[in-house]
């Protein structure tokens, strides 16, 4: 079988794509919200460097769900006849399941944890077993020998030949963005013409920058998908760059908790715990008024990131 190498995608695909592939591993430590992994693996379904976090991301979540569901299944079988037997023994399986599940947990955590880092600093990173499993059960995800295109960590700007890492934004010589301009090639450095298409020394697609495309402008499709599915935590408006009314959502929602739980207890006077119930009650509706009216307005495209520009559509 061919020997499997990290995908190739260019400086250009990782600065896009890093914007959203963060988000293949964080929702898995939260449950369900592990499906997370849905929104890049969707909305950049295109980028290489996107589709491979998520997929690997969904291979990760997949495998945490059916590892936790065996172990519970298989420790419930054996748990009872042993308890049955001897209660000390039972109580014995039972701390060493704990610590069992209780390792699995914290390994999964760390995995999400890296890749999660990884992914938002613009870099591939191979999970043990997880990395490879997905790999070879999704082969658009590599190409198919290792003789194929490298995967580069640098480039070279278009405008005055110098060299840069792959990620980089603006060429620190010229002070260009890298692939705004046509006098020299991506990857190799040759000298180019403006009428050509494929350098002539290495034979790489030669690329340009994009006039129409703002890479900062936030994409419609995922706001969306954020604000359906964790906008409780106001995750779409931080991806909007609407920090300060994104902190004032997730408060809210914890304030709810808060005095609903407080008011139940009835640990206070009278006045008090009912006064309590009855604030936590307006807040919940103030707060499901306020997603509803921020879920319609992404979807109808009246809402705009802080910069007050407008979303980009889906295409």
């Amino acid at each position: 079988m061919p020997k499997l190498s990290f995908p190739y995608a260019s400086g250009e695909e990782i600065r896009e794509g890093r914007l959203l592939a963060w988000l293949s591993y964080p929702g898995i430590i939260f449950g369900l919200l592990g499906l997370l992994f849905l929104v890049p693996m969707f909305a950049q379904k295109e980028n290489p460097f996107t589709r491979y976090h998520a997929r690997q991301g969904m291979l990760l979540f997949l495998a945490s769900v059916l590892v936790t569901v065996l172990f519970w299944v298989v420790y419930g079988v054996i748990l009872v006849p042993i308890i049955a037997l001897s209660p000390v023994a039972g109580i014995a399986t039972a701390i060493g399941g704990w610590v069992v599940i209780t390792g699995i947990g914290i390994t999964i955590f760390v995995f999400a944890i890296i890749g999660t880092v990884k992914a938002a600093s613009g870099e591939f990173y191979r999970m043990p077993l997880i990395g490879t499993m997905a790999e070879r059960w999704f082969p658009g995800m590599v190409p198919q020998t290792s003789s194929q295109t490298p995967r580069r960590d640098k480039m070279y700007c278009r405008n005055c030949g110098k060299e840069l890492p792959a990620s980089a934004d603006f060429c620190i010589s010229c002070g260009v963005r890298p692939l705004n301009a046509e006098n020299f090639c991506q990857n190799c450095g040759a000298e180019t013409r403006p009428e050509q298409e494929v350098c002539l020394k290495c034979g790489t697609l030669l690329k340009r920058e994009d006039k129409q495309k703002d890479p900062t402008r936030k994409n419609q499709l995922v706001a969306l998908l954020l604000c359906l599915f964790v906008g409780s935590l106001g995750v779409h408006r931080y991806y909007m760059g609407r920090v300060g009314s994104g902190v004032a959502m997730l408060l809210l929602y914890f304030s709810i908790f808060v005095f609903l739980f407080m008011g139940s207890m009835r640990s206070f006077p009278e006045p008090v715990w009912i006064g309590l119930l009855v604030f936590g009650a307006f807040a919940l509706v103030g707060y499901m008024v306020w997603w509803i009216i921020d879920l319609i307005s992404i979807a109808t495209g009246k809402m705009k990131d802080r910069q007050g520009r407008e979303l980009s559509q889906v295409r």
